[in-house]
């Protein structure tokens, strides 16, 4: 998360800049590489992209559908030390153990769908929990 009062820089690197005037989208554009340690919405925003992306897990539970299918496209490690080696072979041989063009997490997480589509997603969602509970209430 590059959004400025929202993370500490605990120490500075000569060849690591944070980047705090661009949003993180911006950034993807020029990225030779993403690294995620939590991934949420930029996670979503990077799979859009043909940038190889790491990602360390371990902070949240996630669901076994979720992982098969994002680990198609991202290198996903549960430890800091699995994600620092991945990365290190990468680095070194340009060995990508995902498929930067798997789209199969955009496309069942609704990504990929335009704007009309999503809303419409959305718009039946909350229309079936309304009457769920509006059902419930007549029991």
């Amino acid at each position: 998360n590059n959004t400025p009062g929202l993370n500490d820089v605990p120490y500075q690197l000569n060849n690591v800049k944070v980047e705090f005037d661009r949003p993180f989208t911006e950034l993807l554009k020029t990225a030779k590489v993403i690294i995620l340690d939590t991934p949420a919405t930029t996670l979503v925003e990077a799979c859009s992209t043909r940038v190889p992306i790491f990602v360390l897990g371990g902070r949240c539970k996630y669901t076994d559908d979720f992982l098969a299918v994002i680990k198609r496209r991202v290198v996903w490690s549960e430890t800091l030390e699995d994600l620092l080696g991945r990365l290190t072979v990468f680095l070194e041989t340009d060995i990508y153990e995902a498929d930067v063009d798997d789209q199969t997490f955009l496309q069942q997480y609704g990504a990929s769908n335009r704007i009309a589509e999503v809303a419409e997603s959305v718009r039946g969602c909350l229309l079936d929990r309304i009457n769920y509970f509006n059902n419930k209430k007549e029991c």
